[in-house]
């Protein structure tokens, strides 16, 4: 059983989507794969591991890395682009 992998969340407006592979390019990819019909969307990838929850009865995925955001170019390439990382509490952006 893979215990860490790559997350990604992307969202459009009147839509949504999330997955989870054990290998960053195929998560990359099926990411772009959904952003490609959505001009306007959005996703997020990240570094995840499998924990354990404290307050659930079932498992989930828990960031673990420095994220990166999409950005589509004019010609329509998806690009990715590191998130900036702010500890927890250290105020608004």
């Amino acid at each position: 059983m893979t215990t860490s992998g790559w997350a990604w969340d992307a969202a459009a407006p009147g839509a949504g989507a999330c997955g989870v592979s054990d290998d960053e390019d195929r998560a990359r990819l099926a990411a772009e794969e959904w952003l490609a019909s959505r001009p306007g969307a959005v996703a997020v990838l990240d570094a995840a591991r499998l924990a354990d929850g404290t307050t659930t009865l079932s498992a989930w995925w828990a960031r673990d890395g420095q994220p990166r955001r999409s950005r589509r170019l004019r010609d329509g390439r998806i690009t990715w682009a590191r998130v900036p990382w702010r500890a927890p509490g250290a105020g608004a952006w």
